[in-house]
């Protein structure tokens, strides 16, 4: 399935603006989940966050015309979202239990990291110059903020 209106032929600009409000929304996600950890299981806040992701975005696909998938398609999306999204979501919150909130947006920060290097070695889509910079910040960021004196709660 495509969200036509995610197709930014053209306008890398435009792309960047939607994929930093994508990762300020996953920090939010983080630091929602952080919060409320201790009320729920892993399994629990999974389910939850599926039920209440699902029909925004079944409605975005209806909305901006999304195309239908074929059954292997259909049977691939949900082999992906079970096994990718589920079992990865899974071992990120079970992972997290215990790790303050300003550590874990900083492992949040890995993903698009993890995205990236994924597309070098499995799609050879090597990074310009100007994603190594990024990750290369990103990783020292990451190191510098989680080797910082904790302050008392």
């Amino acid at each position: 399935m495509r969200l036509n209106f995610l197709s930014f032929s053209g306008s890398p600009a435009l792309g960047s603006l939607i994929a930093l409000a994508g990762a300020v929304l996953v920090s939010a996600s983080i630091l929602v989940n952080k919060k409320i950890e201790t009320r729920f299981t892993p399994e629990e806040r999974l389910v939850f966050a599926s039920l209440l992701g699902a029909p925004p975005m079944f409605a975005l696909a209806v909305l901006f015309g999304g195309t239908r998938p074929s059954l292997p398609g259909a049977a691939l999306v949900l082999l992906g979202g079970t096994i990718v999204a589920g079992l990865g979501n899974l071992l990120q919150l079970c992972g997290l239990k215990g790790v303050p909130a300003e550590e874990a947006c900083m492992i949040g920060l890995m993903m698009p990291l993890t995205a990236m290097a994924v597309g070098w070695l499995v799609w050879s889509e090597a990074p310009g110059i100007s994603a190594a910079i990024g990750a290369v910040l990103v990783i020292g960021a990451t190191l510098f903020a989680i080797n910082l004196p904790k302050r008392p709660s």
